[in-house]
């Protein structure tokens, strides 16, 4: 079974990783080609038997304002389509399986539809629910859409997409290696705090920055936070910006800013919270289970996928979104109370390996490979 595995992003980040994770588990008879714009071996490591294709994408900022995106999605489109074409008279898929968001996907659906080959959208990002959106969801591009959580399915039913064509299925997250142990309680020791995300303003991290900066002037507990994470594209414009917030906030004594780190769980398992710090809702939050299977207390914001992974005063503290004295008051509360600490990661920790650990998730998204390529050509994309 060849298979055509495509991601669009445009920086590694929870979406790269998580495709990574599902093509490491699935069974041997599945071969794989990786197409992305950047080189993924320099993040992770891949398996041996999964074939890298890098195309350079020429640089083009994407935009936050409605007219800028669009623009970058014009080029989007045109680059992705052309190299698509090539791609698939070369490797000669079975499947093709798109992993993005619904727009940035849509160059796969279309090379689909013209080859006549199944696709698949991986829905990982929020769905903006605009008239391109919705015209898009009705054009019937997609085989399959598959939900990382039940909040980007519902998003997918407002679109207007068949609810017989999505299916929700959460991440498989590969639990941190058994050698890393959490080290011991230790109450001479500053407490760890760590944010772990690529750095793009809806990540909040302004909002946990002043959040940490109240944390500081209330509590005589030592805590330092760790930032891990970089910009896409090799920018550095919002990291300046978080560096000059922590100047103005004076925290810059305890924050460091870590950058990316290709060991991420040496540092989780050493964090003794974690807070997750979206001001959009999330779609699903991987960082969430992965710092959960670390032991970790997690704080994280409401909203989107992160209810699916995490529940309220049980196995963990969620937030109004941007809302920062609520984040201060959560981070009080875990900073002060050690035993509420270790029981919120206790069980937070039971929850994400039952829920998201092992083999359950990947075999479902093989199962829906399978059940495609038994349908007959002429039903695709009806």
């Amino acid at each position: 079974m060849r298979v055509l595995f495509v991601e669009f992003s445009q920086g590694f980040g929870g979406s790269a990783k998580s495709l990574s994770t599902l093509i490491d588990g699935l069974p041997l008879d599945v071969e794989p080609l990786l197409v992305v714009p950047y080189d993924l071996s320099r993040y992770l490591t891949l398996s041996p038997r999964l074939k890298l294709l890098i195309l350079d994408v020429p640089d083009q900022k994407l935009g936050y304002t409605r007219r800028s995106h669009l623009a970058w999605y014009s080029h989007h489109f045109r680059f992705w389509i052309r190299r698509l074409n090539q791609v698939v008279a070369e490797f000669h898929p079975d499947l093709i399986h798109s992993n993005n968001g619904l727009m940035t996907n849509a160059p796969a659906g279309f090379i689909g539809r013209w080859h006549r080959i199944p696709v698949i959208s991986h829905q990982r990002h929020a769905l903006h629910k605009g008239v391109i959106e919705r015209s898009v969801a009705r054009l019937g591009l997609f085989d399959r859409y598959l939900a990382i959580s039940d909040w980007v399915h519902q998003s997918l039913l407002e679109l207007g997409v068949p609810t017989l064509r999505i299916q929700t299925i959460h991440n498989p997250v590969a639990p941190p290696p058994r050698e890393l142990k959490r080290p011991p309680p230790d109450d001479e020791r500053p407490l760890v705090i760590g944010s772990f995300s690529m750095l793009m303003p809806w990540k909040g991290l302004d909002v946990l920055l002043k959040a940490v900066a109240l944390t500081a002037s209330r509590t005589q507990k030592p805590f330092k936070l760790l930032i891990v994470g970089e910009e896409p594209l090799g920018e550095t414009e919002y990291l300046d910006r978080l560096k000059a917030l922590a100047r103005e906030l004076g925290i810059t004594s305890i924050v460091e800013f870590l950058g990316r780190l290709e060991d991420v769980y040496s540092i989780m398992i050493k964090t003794d919270i974690a807070v997750h710090s979206s001001v959009l809702p999330e779609p699903f939050g991987r960082v969430i289970p992965e710092a959960m299977m670390c032991g970790a207390a997690v704080i994280a914001t409401e909203g989107g996928g992160t209810s699916e992974s995490m529940f309220h005063e049980e196995t963990g503290l969620l937030v109004p979104r941007r809302d920062v004295e609520a984040m201060a008051l959560a981070l009080e509360r875990l900073v002060n109370d050690s035993e509420l600490r270790t029981r919120l990661g206790t069980r937070g920790r039971q929850l994400a390996l039952e829920r998201f650990a092992g083999q359950t998730n990947i075999q479902k998204v093989y199962g829906v490979y399978r059940e495609l390529l038994k349908q007959p050509a002429c039903a695709r994309g009806a």
